[in-house]
């Protein structure tokens, strides 16, 4: 009988965020990957370019992935026709059985050789990105600006069409964004739930005064837009019943004297695991304010893994599977927001409940085993 090395032989992921610290959304996706399937078969990391000259000579520590037997090739600083040939190269050297491309954009990386080499399965992630942050808005603008962005969407569109046509499998990890890949007519479009790591600590908040808010940063735009939105509309009106209400933020802080500055918010700044983890689990409940962007929040997913209560928006709770199943209250409306929130600050019985319906609900459709399983099954 093969071993799983012989049966999955080497991965290869390509990627444009070095992973590890997992301490943004999008690092997280994919350590869950990279950290899973290294546990089972070798695993490489090819890491291309960065837009931002700034990041290029950013010095990375790849002491971690050593450890963890992950060979790192570093291509930031590289013209992209270098990086083309190098990629080239490292695959002909280590004659991977998988390639993953972390985005539809990093297939231009890829050679005509490399493109057609029918020996590597190639398979895209997909993050439907770039519709959400700004289709929700766009009746309010101008005439010719409407028309500019459907044109830009338009050419998006035929751009990223022409990319997944030479994946063997496009992956999404949203049910919404799956039906738009699925309309380009591809030939194996499949959803699979997102990696979480297992949590070193679940909810012990039944008796905590503090509700959580998680943010990697607040410079990215849907983080600063719901938290804006929280403590503008919904907070006030907690308030009124719960004067003691307390929320705390997690995450990069250089945006946040722009949003609030009252005594009620404690802004933690960026937070370790460990650290992260024990705010999570210690409060009384999370609430994920989300009102654009895409995939399936991170932010959601690990308060659930962890078992914590939670309070969403209607758009936070998108692409998430078997919605009449979802365990919290999801409402965009500050009114409806604000309630849930006194519901559970002031009955702990509805939140201990709640605690766990919101685990059962985690571990039916992202555990962890069952979610790695379906990532080998894309391999074979």
């Amino acid at each position: 009988m093969d071993t799983p090395a012989q049966t999955y032989g080497t991965v290869v992921f390509i990627l444009k965020y070095f992973p590890f610290p997992a301490d943004t959304g999008g690092k997280l996706a994919s350590y869950g990957r990279i950290v899973g399937l290294a546990r089972i078969t070798p695993v490489c990391i090819i890491l291309l370019p960065m837009d931002d000259s700034e990041e290029n000579v950013e010095k990375y520590d790849f002491s971690t992935p050593k450890k963890l037997g992950i060979e790192v090739l570093d291509l930031r600083g590289f013209t992209k026709q270098k990086v083309m040939e190098e990629i080239e190269a490292f695959l002909k050297l280590k004659k991977p059985k998988t390639l993953f491309l972390e985005a539809h954009l990093f297939v231009e990386f890829l050679n005509t050789s490399v493109r057609n080499d029918q020996t590597i399965k190639k398979v895209v992630v997909c993050y439907d990105i770039h519709r959400k942050l700004e289709a929700a808005n766009m009746h309010r603008e101008s005439l010719l600006k409407r028309v500019v962005f459907w044109l830009f969407q338009w050419t998006f569109d035929l751009r990223e069409k022409r990319n997944l046509e030479v994946a063997d499998v496009v992956v999404t990890v949203s049910l919404r964004d799956k039906e738009h890949f699925m309309s380009y007519g591809l030939k194996r479009v499949v959803y699979i739930p997102q990696l979480i790591s297992i949590p070193t600590s679940y909810w012990h908040g039944e008796d905590s005064d503090y509700s959580i808010f998680v943010a990697s940063s607040l410079w990215h735009y849907p983080n600063r837009e719901g938290l804006a939105w929280f403590l503008k509309t919904v907070a006030p009106l907690i308030m009124q019943k719960y004067p003691d209400f307390r929320l705390k933020i997690v995450g990069d802080i250089k945006k946040a004297d722009q949003i609030s500055t009252t005594s009620n918010v404690t802004y933690l700044g960026y937070l370790s695991r460990d650290e992260l983890s024990e705010q999570i689990s210690g409060a009384a409940f999370s609430i994920v304010p989300i009102l654009s962007g895409s995939g399936t929040k991170f932010k959601l997913l690990e308060s659930l893994s962890m078992h914590v209560p939670v309070v969403a928006t209607d758009h936070a709770r998108e692409g998430l599977p078997d919605e009449r199943a979802i365990p919290f209250v999801c409402s965009s409306d500050p009114m409806v927001f604000s309630e849930e929130v006194c519901k559970l600050m002031l009955d702990r019985v509805y939140r201990r409940d709640m605690s766990q319906k919101c685990g059962m609900y985690f571990e039916k459709h992202f555990d962890s085993p069952r979610t790695l399983q379906k990532w080998l099954e894309v391999m074979k």
